[in-house]
């Protein structure tokens, strides 16, 4: 069930989730009372987005992987104002097979420029605590699919004393909530 609230819920839980670092449940409704005494920037656009899931232009989950990956890529705050229907269709593209595939071309030529073996040279950590594939999806070269998809079974550290990169372990968790979403 669609409703105002439970939009209201999902845009305040994907702030929550990145400002806090707690993992929970992004579609669990808030407490109407929050809604209530929330600014209008928030009713608003809870009111504009719930209209356009109703018309179909995207769903709530579309609407979740859409808030992660801004928040994964850009490191603030959403403009709920800039969420729409077509924005949101652009943003899931990046999350198919086909620009998978569209990136693995890009790797490719990297692997060979840089003298990789196998993928698991994207995923090996460097010195400033990031790795390769981090690096070339915030810079869009490749789409944050690649990163997501070979999250788990890749990431790897020379030893437990290496710098935690602060950017990237934030990546890493947003990338962990948008595959579980997806």
């Amino acid at each position: 069930m669609n409703t105002t609230l439970k939009v209201f819920s999902i845009i305040r839980n994907v702030e929550d989730f990145v400002k806090g670092g707690n993992d929970i449940d992004l579609f669990k409704l808030c407490h109407f009372i929050r809604y209530k005494k929330s600014s209008k920037y928030y009713i608003t656009n809870a009111k504009r987005i719930y209209n356009d899931i109703e018309n179909g232009y995207y769903t709530t989950k579309e609407l979740v992987v859409y808030m992660l990956y801004k928040s994964m890529m850009a490191n603030k705050r959403i403009d709920l104002f800039k969420i729409k229907g077509e924005v949101v269709r652009e943003t899931m593209k990046l999350f198919t097979k086909k620009t998978l595939n569209k990136d693995l071309e890009v790797l490719k030529s990297v692997a060979k420029n840089m003298e990789f073996k196998n993928i698991q040279d994207f995923f090996d950590m460097k010195e400033d605590g990031t790795n390769i594939a981090f690096v070339l999806t915030k810079k869009e070269l490749i789409s944050p699919v690649f990163f997501i998809k070979n999250l788990n079974k890749n990431l790897t550290s020379e030893s437990k004393d290496d710098i935690i990169n602060v950017e990237f372990e934030q990546f890493k968790k947003i990338a962990k909530k948008i595959k579980e979403t997806l």
